[in-house]
């Protein structure tokens, strides 16, 4: 009976801790549902620590704190420590945090990784130590057992097509996946597009079975870094032509594809100007892009249409009319 009410108990205050953190919108909020945790004797509760710790990462966007959090908990655990580690790794000025608490973890060892936890850290590595972090990383993953997981191999192949000496490596891993998802190829791609091997990338594109939006993206905008504008542009009109309502072109497309379309004479400078890029509308630009398709619209009448109707030159209603001049 003991055990059936403190279950009762602990289940009320989960609750009401959930409930309390919904309506919490201030670091002052967090540090009073800490002490009241406190005072209740949760102090090493890694339940509740969790909570708050993604709370202050995720709501509030203090890293700080969260890691105050951390550093007085006796024995976090694997969720604890991934959820610092992945609020590290998304922040560019803290992955060396996100390597150096990985690297604390393992040499105390526990808790022992999870297959959850490699892809973060493996993000950080090329910031820290280039390769070298990520073979030492990809060593433990190795002797954890996680080497076949999709989701760890595919932030392997990341990691190391992020340096043009691993390339090879990435492929290689990439080629002995047995499962290969949307997420893998287009790590692959990048990683091509990355080291400026265009032509591997684009021949990798061409064989996936299935591609979505950022795959188009990823190929669009390597094809512009690298200065083949012409493909980029090429890529574009092919992504308009897909006849799948889930493969459309949005506001990472076009910035994609817009500074081609100046290089090569289709748009001027003076039209990409940042104050303009900012006001890109993706539903409004999705549905020009639909209609220009229906009519066969040409590219560059697509982007001048675009470009004036995000600049307040030209009414939606006139945009969609002019289409019909432009089959």
């Amino acid at each position: 009976m003991v055990s059936v009410a403190n279950q009762i108990i602990n289940q009320t205050l989960n609750q009401q801790v959930l409930a309390i953190l919904e309506r919490c919108y201030h670091l002052n909020h967090l540090k009073q549902l800490q002490s009241f945790l406190i005072t209740l004797g949760h102090a090493q509760t890694n339940f509740y620590n969790f909570k708050l710790v993604r709370f202050c990462t995720l709501k509030l966007s203090n890293l700080t704190y969260a890691r105050f959090i951390f550093d007085r908990l006796v024995s976090p655990n694997i969720y604890l420590y991934t959820a610092m580690i992945t609020a590290y790794a998304a922040h560019p000025d803290h992955t060396s945090l996100a390597f150096s608490l990985y690297r604390d973890m393992v040499r105390k060892g526990q808790p022992l990784p999870n297959q959850f936890i490699y892809p973060h850290v493996l993000k950080s590595c090329p910031e820290v130590l280039e390769s070298c972090g990520t073979k030492m990383v990809h060593t433990q993953i190795v002797k954890s057992g996680f080497e076949q997981y999709p989701v760890v191999k595919t932030a392997l192949v990341d990691s190391y097509s992020r340096s043009s000496s691993d390339i090879s490596v990435a492929r290689k891993l990439f080629d002995e996946m047995f499962e290969r998802n949307i997420v893998s190829w287009t790590a692959m791609i990048s990683g091509y597009t990355r080291v400026g091997d265009i032509k591997n990338a684009v021949l990798l594109f061409e064989e996936m079975p299935d591609r979505d939006v950022p795959c188009w993206n990823s190929v669009i905008a390597g094809c512009t870094q690298n200065g083949f504008f012409s493909e980029a542009i090429g890529f574009f009109r092919k992504m308009v032509m897909v006849k799948s309502v889930n493969i459309r072109p949005n506001q990472v497309t076009v910035l994609c594809a817009l500074p081609a379309c100046g290089h090569t004479g289709i748009i001027t400078p003076r039209f990409m100007t940042e104050d303009s890029l900012q006001k890109q509308s993706e539903e409004r630009g999705c549905r020009l892009i639909s209609t220009m398709v229906c009519k066969n619209a040409s590219l560059v009448g697509f982007f001048s249409l675009y470009l004036l109707l995000e600049m307040k030159l030209l009414s939606e209603n006139s945009a969609f009319s002019s289409i019909e001049g432009l089959a």
